[in-house]
């Protein structure tokens, strides 16, 4: 259920016509939180590139904590709330979100956004679940099985654009 939401969101958010695959979800995530830097250039407001802000949604990222984000996904009058955390994999800058509910559950379920940041632009993909799925016990076998499949293009969804807006 987590899953569903989770991509509900972002296609929302993205306004992705075309899902190729669906993104994997570990309840590992790629590092540590207490290893990650805050990116301060992605914190702001942004908007899918070519749509006008009062009739699209908005994504809003604010510093949570110093190795966390707090996202805000505005589309009409509902919000989605989801924490972050970067972790990067041999040049490659990716987001571990977990989303944030009313739901008890007993461990956060994460998945995986790569993305690159130039001028005004975020330019961002999901890791995809189109490989056979395994299940990690801990980040540093997770991390290896993410460093192995860099290069596959299979591995990732095709990227997408947000443009920023002034606040």
């Amino acid at each position: 259920m987590f899953a569903k939401r989770l991509v509900f969101a972002f296609c929302l958010l993205f306004l992705l016509l075309i899902i190729w695959g669906c993104p994997y979800d570990s309840s590992v995530p790629l590092g540590k939180i207490e290893n990650s830097v805050l990116d301060s250039n992605l914190i702001g407001s942004w908007k899918s590139a070519g749509t006008d802000v009062d009739t699209f949604e908005v994504m809003k990222v604010y510093p949570f904590n110093q190795h966390e984000y707090l996202i805000l996904f505005l589309e009409k009058s509902e919000i989605n709330v989801f924490r972050a955390f970067s972790t990067t994999v041999d040049g490659h800058t990716f987001l571990n979100v977990n989303e944030l509910s009313s739901e008890i559950t007993s461990a956060p379920n994460y998945i995986f956004v790569e993305y690159l940041l130039a001028g005004n632009e975020l330019k961002f993909r999901f890791i995809e679940d189109k490989l056979p799925k395994e299940h990690y016990k801990d980040s540093r076998s997770f991390y290896n099985f993410v460093k192995r499949h860099l290069n596959n293009d299979e591995f990732f969804g095709e990227y997408e654009t947000l443009v920023r807006i002034p606040d």
